[in-house]
């Protein structure tokens, strides 16, 4: 029935058309371009691997300087470390007061901060954020750089033990813990500025 139709050399040469495998054909031109697509892809991802790979080295040394630049000043992270050594031959007890504290942070700021000004400039003490009488935040700045550290008071007797609980650096969302522990977050805290005019620690709130 086929022959009569088609004729006998269009029924054999049809028959091949029934296979799959025939049916479907790639062009050379079409499976380069797919080749180089994937080589394309590939590479991209290599290099994007590399770029993070590096950003992640880059962190962690500006982290293991961080940590080598406050255990030189005697700081134990995550923990309390005396930042002034009371031997005991001073028994001097200590009116413990928070204008004594403040002025205290205040002169010696330099010696506290865990990490060192920008070239040419100082720390500067801009306010203080009391949970208690002796556990408060200091926000201090140097020319470029705003920064805070969580400080804890203990001892009765001059000289006093000043420790840093937690060093912290702005950021868009606020204040971010770098080194060390938030132990007073979410506490009430009481604000302190300076006024010139008074020469003074005031508080705000």
């Amino acid at each position: 029935m086929a022959e009569r139709f088609l004729g006998k050399k269009e029924v054999v040469g049809s028959i091949p058309t029934f296979g799959l495998r025939s049916s479907v054909q790639i062009r050379p031109s079409a499976l380069s371009a797919f080749k180089n697509m994937f080589k394309f892809n590939i590479r991209n991802f290599i290099i994007l691997f590399l770029l993070l790979a590096l950003m992640l080295i880059l962190f962690q040394k500006r982290d293991q300087d961080w940590l080598r630049a406050i255990k030189e000043k005697g700081f134990n992270i995550g923990g309390l470390t005396s930042q002034t050594e009371n031997t005991g031959e001073n028994k001097n007890p200590v009116n413990l007061t928070r204008e004594y504290v403040m002025d205290y942070i205040f002169k010696n700021i330099a010696n506290l901060s865990p990490t060192e000004p920008v070239a040419s400039s100082n720390w500067r003490v801009l306010r203080f954020w009391f949970a208690t009488d002796r556990d408060f935040y200091v926000e201090y700045e140097d020319s470029r750089n705003l920064r805070q550290i969580l400080v804890g008071v203990e001892g009765q007797y001059e000289p006093l033990e000043y420790k840093i609980v937690g060093y912290f650096e702005s950021s868009d969302n606020g204040w971010k813990l770098k080194v060390g522990s938030d132990t007073m977050f979410g506490r009430k805290l009481e604000l302190y500025e300076w006024d010139e005019s008074q020469k003074s620690w005031i508080k705000k709130n």
